[in-house]
C-alpha cells in the first residue's frame, strides 16, 4: 500500500473575513484561544483500535501532525492548526463555515500537489456529520484504485483535520470509517468546550 499523507503545510490558515477574534466575545461552544498542545493531548492514545505511533508525532508552535496505526495497513493522521487573521489567531465567527472553507484549502491544496507531480485534480465527493453537537465537513477522491477521504472541524480558534489511509474501494464505507473517527474525536474534544 502506498499511500501519500496530504496535508497543507503544517503552518496556520488565514480564512480572512469569515473569521472575527476571540476578544469578540464570540460564543461559539465559548470559543477561547487553546493552546494547541493542549489540543493534542486531548486526543486519544487510541483511535478506533489504532495506537498512537510516537516516532510520527510531530508538534509546532502553530501546528501538530499525528499518525495512528504504525505498521497497520489502516492509518489515520490527525493534524491540527491556528486559524489565522492577519498573523494573529482568531476565532472563528461560524465554526462550521470556517472548517467548511479549510475543507475547500485542503482540496485545493492537494490538487496544487498533482499538478506539480503531472497529475489530473481530483472529482472530490463531499459529505458531512454531526457528532456530539460538533460538525464535520468531509470529502472524498478517488486515488488509483481506492477511496481517500479527509475531514475537518473546529475546536474553539483551530482546524482539525484527519485523513484515512486504506485500501479501500468503497465510497460508503469510507463515510462510514470516518464518522466512526469523528465520533470518537468528538468525545475526546467534548472537556475542551
Amino acid at each position: 500500500m502506498n499511500h501519500r499523507i496530504f496535508s497543507l503545510p503544517l503552518a496556520t490558515l488565514a480564512l480572512g473575513a469569515s473569521l472575527v477574534a476571540c476578544a469578540d466575545e464570540s460564543t461559539n461552544r465559548g470559543c477561547s484561544p487553546i493552546e494547541l498542545s493542549e489540543l493534542r493531548t486531548s486526543l486519544p492514545d487510541t483511535l478506533i483500535g489504532a495506537n498512537q505511533d510516537p516516532d510520527s508525532t510531530s508538534d509546532e508552535d502553530d501546528s501538530f501532525s499525528v499518525l495512528y496505526g504504525g505498521d497497520s495497513p489502516e492509518k489515520i493522521s490527525v493534524l491540527g492548526t491556528k486559524y489565522e487573521s492577519d498573523n494573529e489567531a482568531v476565532c472563528p465567527d461560524d465554526p462550521d463555515a470556517a472548517a467548511e472553507r479549510y475543507l475547500e484549502l485542503v482540496n485545493e491544496d492537494i490538487d496544487k500537489q498533482n499538478a506539480a507531480q503531472g497529475r489530473a485534480g481530483n472529482e472530490y465527493k463531499p459529505f458531512d456529520f454531526t457528532a456530539a453537537d460538533r460538525h464535520f465537513y468531509c470529502s472524498a477522491w478517488e486515488v488509483e484504485d481506492a477511496v481517500s477521504t479527509t475531514c475537518v472541524t473546529t475546536v474553539h480558534d483551530a482546524a482539525v483535520n484527519y485523513y484515512l489511509h486504506r485500501d479501500s474501494e468503497s465510497l460508503e464505507a469510507e463515510q462510514s470509517r470516518m464518522q466512526e473517527i469523528g465520533e470518537e474525536l468528538a468525545d475526546s474534544f467534548a472537556n475542551l468546550d
